[in-house]
């Protein structure tokens, strides 16, 4: 299974057993404390624990991970960050086919039956990993490798037949906490606890709302998703090694224009962006972070796009531009969005950004000392 697993495409492989997985009260405890934030489909946690519940039959599970590391450009002028995971075309189908593909090859080998998951599946997928000596829990609770570094996406077949497991190995990242260093938010709460509410990858991805004003500034640069932890933890120099060697299609770029990005209209949006993760969050939201994006880069430039985001269908995306135009001191605009505004929570916006604004200007006429 090992050699067919990587012919098709994936970087690592590890099979373990059915039997229910520990750390059961560890979950819950991350569970009771909110940490899972919008996810409400997370809180299963008796069908998380044990494969056999999510498919009864299993007997083994072969997990297997992708490696999504690519070198990043660094982004320019007026450009927002693109996670690495979502340069590809979409992983939840890729993964899938691929785990379709490894099915086929097993009962060619045995007869059997087999289920995949692929992220969206309530399993412990770390844990599963973890267990199937793919690599440890790391401090930001991603599974790391150590040929692979923290750039794992994991996938799972589960079979009711038997096969032989692997080992798993032990955790290797001592007292290193470069990666709680490294969150912009503070969402690595303690070793491998992250609270979503305040992670800038799940304000981005699947928050639906406005993002909270006091994090706003965390998000900094980044238009969808987060690789700050992943790209502070030491193992990344071997995932640097590893695809090294590999040709890469991207099929989105690692940095986008932030304004252009803004100015999409539901269309657009669609013919740039259809199959890649990027449809995960849909316009309106990536939209909401490109608004944001331009607030923290605070180049008066981008004021032309942020005052038409104004006028923007979605509530939501009027809000940030309206927190961004806030950033850049930018009153006229925001005064005369509040006048036609009708929905209560952008009202809200605008009165902050025009606070925010009027700051600015004091603090900027208030004469220098020396």
């Amino acid at each position: 299974m090992h050699a067919s697993a990587r012919a098709l495409g994936f970087q690592a492989v590890g099979i373990t057993d059915s039997s229910p997985l520990p750390g059961g009260a560890r979950l819950r405890e991350w569970l009771a404390r909110g940490h899972h934030a919008g996810m409400r489909w997370m809180d299963r946690p008796g069908v998380r624990e044990d494969p056999r519940a999510f498919f009864p039959a299993a007997r083994s599970v072969i997990v297997a991970g992708w490696n999504t590391y690519v070198p990043a450009v660094p982004p320019g002028s007026g450009e927002g960050r693109i996670a690495r995971f979502a340069t590809r075309p979409d992983y939840h189908a890729r993964l899938r086919a691929m785990l379709e593909g490894l099915l086929e090859r097993l009962r060619a080998v045995v007869p059997c039956r087999g289920v995949v998951a692929v992220d969206a599946q309530p399993l412990l997928e770390r844990a599963l990993g973890e267990r199937a000596g793919l690599g440890w829990a790391g401090g930001s609770s991603c599974l790391v490798a150590a040929a692979h570094g923290p750039w794992l996406l994991l996938g799972e077949l589960l079979v009711d037949v038997e096969l032989a497991p692997d080992a798993p190995g032990p955790p290797r990242c001592g007292t290193c906490a470069r990666c709680a260093a490294s969150c912009p938010t503070g969402a690595i709460v303690s070793p491998r606890v992250v609270d979503a509410r305040r992670c800038v990858a799940y304000l981005t991805v699947e928050h639906r709302g406005f993002v909270p004003r006091d994090l706003r500034r965390g998000v900094g640069r980044w238009l969808f998703g987060c690789d700050a932890c992943q790209e502070a933890c030491p193992w990344t120099r071997f995932a640097r090694i590893e695809a090294a060697g590999r040709v890469e299609t991207l099929k989105v770029p690692t940095v986008l224009d932030a304004a252009g990005f803004l100015a999409l209209d539901e269309a657009g949006f669609k013919a740039a962006y259809a199959g890649t993760a990027l449809m995960r969050a849909g316009r309106a939201r990536m939209a909401r972070n490109a608004a944001i994006v331009l607030g923290n880069l605070g180049d008066p430039a981008a004021g032309r796009v942020l005052t038409a985001a104004l006028r923007d269908p979605e509530p939501v995306v009027r809000g940030h531009a309206a927190w961004a135009l806030g950033m850049l001191g930018a009153r006229a605009p925001l005064a005369a969005a509040a006048r036609i505004e009708a929905d209560p929570a952008v009202q809200e916006e605008l009165a902050a950004a025009a606070s925010d604004a009027s700051a600015d200007a004091a603090d900027s006429d208030r004469p220098r000392e020396g």
